[in-house]
């Protein structure tokens, strides 16, 4: 395209020309004649190392990341042992068996209400909902990852809900050498998947989808093995997962990241961040999550008085801690503003925190505290704890989930340990202290200390577990074929996806201007058209000859230009006037000038102005952190943050120019 740079340097031993590319129609200046002597002036070609130094980045993701032959063979291979295993392993259970009619008739069931099908599809179907859409969404926050968010969690928890019926059906649900299935199955699948999306939150961005297989695979036999040495074994109570799920996938997703982690992620810093309406979909992935949470966290209850139970602590929970988490998070704001950071996941704390205890007499103002606790140290983790984590232990926590479900599940197994230590007869009744917590028979010498003693022995166990299982993991998923981006391509969706909307992030070169009609891939809004402007160099003074003196600044008369907004054409109009009145114009500022309004009208039509061209790069690190601010705030065609940080540029045309 024209106007794109500099020509090529022509280097000869006594004499030299360099040359830049002029404006269609205009005059090409031609190179002075070597002097009588000396080597035939010709343009320096570039080394091999610097021809491959040169290539962007988005070069090298299909050299690392065609997955055409690596995924589709595991996922079919995958689904077709899961075939195998159900034929060979899983049947109905005598409700969801064509018998049933005969099973009634012999127990003199006169209805099927009796049917544990109508007393646990409602849950079933609620946390079946926050498994693929509330999971799902709350991880799009990320401007250019929403389609593995979404798409990549709907991978592994259909992939996941299949083996976990496997996995914790040969643990529980085994008679006579076959699995039984029912609606109670699908439900514990779903918790354990629930529990491989908690982890996914920590690589996200971060992982091909074949490592993402892999893993789950993993994750999912851990799982079914802690959580039956735990409910079943040890005996402890968990109804909402605060150990099993949140603390077994957070811990095990950051021991995960911790070895998988990257030096040089910084390269993807980039796109490490939300947009506007990247933000809004994953607060619909909250808004989803904390609504069905209250049935989550009863699910798995007992019919009658405990689940209903576990319902109520949940609500209260969830609802204490949306209002310690706004309070929080505009308190540590040096101007009290809310972070959509905080409001996406620490509202959610509350639910996670409360999950083992649920189903105890925790009491409602029981669950407003430990709903009030858990928004508190969430936000401030999110505040404080995550950037520390990255800085000093190397763990590179993409979504936060340490805050969201680490901090509040450890909260969630203290407060169960403490809540079943201090049960008691004149609390729950002495039949409802043995209906609770199984006191009676084979345990009539249990004791509530004891249960207390269970409870933190597991949530030691559970820690255990998922920390020796993620460095493995890890190490694992470490081997360089899985199909993983290079740091500098991480938390992008054109990797993996095809779509129209999906165009590569523009290189940031420091010496270039890069317009959308120099891409290669498809972009969703218009290409502006070329503008025939010589840009500047790093030896801004051997830009191509002054235009005549006034300087007739050729790209106000182009088409594209009367597209812009009319506020842009004013500003461009008055400094061309002032251009004008100093009779004369330096080489240097007049490139500075022309790299500075190409840059402004470039970042206006891609959105929200966020090209960073070397007019940038010399600016302070205040003004930098400004335009950023401003650029980011400004939005998709929002032109206001972008106006205002331009009135805050030193004029271009100064003798020191910005330089």
């Amino acid at each position: 395209g024209a106007g794109l740079g500099a020509a090529p340097r022509a280097s000869c031993r006594l004499g030299s020309s360099r040359g830049a590319r002029a404006a269609p129609g205009s005059a090409v200046p031609r190179p002075p004649r070597p002097v009588p002597g000396s080597y035939k002036c010709r343009p320096s070609l570039p080394s091999l190392g610097a021809r491959r130094a040169e290539r962007p980045a988005v070069q090298s993701m299909a050299l690392n990341t065609n997955l055409r032959g690596r995924l589709p063979v595991i996922c079919l291979v995958l689904q077709v042992v899961m075939v195998v295993l159900f034929g060979v392993f899983v049947r109905y259970d005598i409700q969801a068996d064509a018998r049933w009619w005969l099973e009634k008739k012999l127990k003199n069931i006169s209805s099927d209400i009796e049917n544990d099908f109508y007393y646990r599809y409602s849950s079933f179907q609620d946390v079946h909902a926050m498994v693929f859409v509330g999971f799902g969404f709350l991880m799009t926050f990320l401007q250019r990852y929403g389609f593995s968010a979404v798409g990549f969690n709907f991978l592994l928890a259909a992939f996941g809900i299949q083996w976990a019926l496997l996995m914790q059906g040969w643990f529980r649900f085994f008679e006579e050498g076959h699995i039984i299935l029912s609606v109670e199955n699908i439900i514990e699948a779903d918790f354990c998947v629930a529990s491989t999306c908690v982890a996914f939150g920590a690589v996200l961005g971060k992982i091909s989808p074949v490592q993402l297989l892999i893993m789950t695979f993993f994750q999912v036999t851990l799982f079914a093995v802690n959580e039956y040495i735990i409910l079943y074994l040890i005996e402890a109570k968990d109804a909402g997962g605060s150990m099993t799920i949140h603390t077994f996938g957070a811990y095990f997703g950051l021991t995960v990241t911790w070895i998988l982690y990257r030096k040089n992620l910084e390269q993807s810093k980039r796109r490490q961040s939300s947009v506007y309406h990247s933000d809004l979909f994953a607060m619909i992935g909250t808004l989803f999550l904390w609504i069905y949470w209250p049935s989550f966290n009863s699910a798995s209850c007992s019919h009658g008085d405990t689940q209903h139970r576990a319902a109520l602590n949940t609500y209260l929970s969830l609802a204490a801690s949306v209002l310690t988490t706004v309070a929080v998070s505009s308190v540590i704001h040096k101007k009290g503003r809310l972070d959509m950071v905080h409001i996406q996941n620490a509202t959610l704390a509350g639910g996670v925190g409360v999950g083992t205890a649920a189903e105890m007499m925790l009491t409602p103002y029981g669950a407003l505290i430990v709903g009030f606790f858990c928004g508190i140290f969430s936000t401030l983790g999110f505040a404080y704890l995550t950037p520390f984590l990255e800085s000093r232990l190397r763990i590179q926590d993409t979504c936060g989930i340490h805050n969201l479900h680490g901090i509040p599940g450890i909260i969630g197994g203290i407060v169960g340990a403490v809540t079943a230590a201090y049960s008691s007869p004149d609390i729950y009744g002495e039949p409802g202290l043995v209906h609770s917590f199984g006191f009676g028979g084979y345990k009539a010498d249990w004791t509530k200390k004891l249960q207390g003693r269970s409870q933190i022995f597991s949530l030691l166990l559970t820690l255990a577990i998922a920390l020796v299982g993620g460095i493995i993991v890890g190490l694992i998923l470490k081997l360089p074929f899985w199909g993983q981006a290079a740091d500098e391509n991480c938390f992008e969706d054109s990797i993996y996806w095809e779509g129209p909307a999906l165009s590569p992030q523009i290189p940031e070169e420091v010496n270039s201007v890069y317009m959308p009609e120099d891409l290669t891939h498809k972009h969703s809004s218009p290409p502006v058209p070329s503008m025939p402007l010589v840009l500047p160099t790093p030896s801004a003074s051997l830009v191509a000859p002054v235009p005549p003196t006034p300087p007739q600044l050729q790209y106000l008369h182009h088409p594209w230009y009367t597209k812009l907004p009319r506020q842009v054409r004013s500003s461009l109009e008055a400094a061309e006037s002032r251009v004008k009145g100093k009779g004369h114009v330096r080489k240097a500022d007049l490139g500075e000038y022309q790299s500075q309004t190409v840059s402004i009208a470039a970042g206006v039509s891609l959105g929200a102005g966020k090209l960073q061209q070397a007019w940038l790069h010399r600016l302070s690190p205040s003004s930098r952190r400004r335009w950023s601010n401003l650029a980011r705030d400004s939005g998709a065609g929002q032109l206001k943050g972008l106006l205002t940080w331009t009135q805050h540029l030193p004029h271009p045309l100064l003798p020191r120019g910005l330089a």
